[in-house]
């Protein structure tokens, strides 16, 4: 199999993947994927997947660029989006726990922990862009 190609579906594979691992990490929630939290979200990003393997295995290596550069965009609105409501939940704690004594208990619950998900979404990316990028070298026959 080419490299191209196992970049790809690799990066493809990968995007998939960091749809159903765990994004965030909460004490009252537990963890949480990219699928619980927003499903347009992860349909769009399966979907540029699926492009990325169809243009993969039909050895169309610079239209992987589309998926890359889509799946950049989708992570990064998401991270903002998920990002905003993270902050948005400590501000309403503040508000709702001021002058409680025990509000610093209250805050600590809010806290949200990025998951390793983003990992293998960006390391999907960078595949995929790898694989549209990424030429072998021509063999030269002898004579």
């Amino acid at each position: 199999m080419n490299t191209q190609i196992s970049l790809g579906i690799s990066g493809s594979i990968l995007l998939v993947f960091g749809v159903f691992l765990p994004m965030v990490q909460n004490q009252v929630f537990g963890e949480l994927n990219l699928m619980s939290i927003s499903s347009f979200y992860s349909f769009v990003l399966i979907a540029l997947a699926f492009f990325g393997i169809f243009a993969s295995v039909s050895r169309k290596f610079p239209a992987l660029v589309i998926p890359a550069i889509a799946s950049s965009a989708v992570i990064i609105v998401s991270y903002i989006d998920i990002n905003n409501k993270a902050t948005e939940a400590m501000v309403n704690a503040s508000k709702s726990l001021a002058g409680n004594p025990y509000s610093s208990l209250g805050k600590s619950l809010v806290v949200v922990n990025f998951g390793w998900a983003w990992a293998a979404l960006i390391a999907g990316v960078l595949l995929l862009l790898a694989a549209s990028f990424f030429s072998e070298p021509q063999k030269c026959d002898e004579k």
